[in-house]
């Protein structure tokens, strides 16, 4: 296992907390192995209006629009076709965080304008950290270092 870290530039005190909270009761919840879904309210309360519009929020129509598109075009294409690019849509986000191959250790200042993430690997190679990218980014942060930190036993 490896503890890894991204360090990102502070913006906002306010959403550094959030950020701070979200982090400590999601991973908390892992720990209980409580699954978070979208349906539990509390997720949505961790972000502001501005914030939840950076999330994809498919309608039903949507859905089906882009499942006719993605089983229409051959599978070489399906990946790369700008028609289905679009940014993460809440629930599976919230769902890569919670089965990603990580645990959540910590989020705090470590300057006066800095902060880090750290997370503990399951497993080398390990998945993709693109959920705990879109974190960050989400609250309004610019990452500027990513790290492995050390590896452990």
């Amino acid at each position: 296992m490896w503890i890894c870290y991204f360090e990102f530039k502070v913006h906002h005190e306010k959403r550094l907390k959030q950020l701070q909270h979200f982090v400590m009761d999601f991973q908390r919840d892992r720990d209980q192995h409580r699954r978070a879904t979208v349906e539990d309210c509390k997720w949505l309360d961790y972000f502001e209006e501005e914030m939840l519009k950076q999330f994809w929020w498919p309608t039903q129509a949507d859905w089906e629009e882009y499942q006719q598109l993605w089983f229409s075009l051959p599978p070489e294409k399906r990946l790369t076709d700008p028609r289905l690019q679009h940014p993460w849509e809440f629930t599976s986000w919230l769902d890569s965080l919670y089965t990603g191959e990580h645990q959540l250790l910590s989020c705090k200042k470590i300057a006066s304008d800095l902060a880090r993430l750290e997370y503990r690997t399951w497993s080398w190679p390990y998945g993709s950290v693109e959920a705990l990218r879109q974190m960050i980014h989400t609250f309004g942060f610019t990452i500027l270092r990513e790290a492995h930190k050390t590896k452990e036993g």
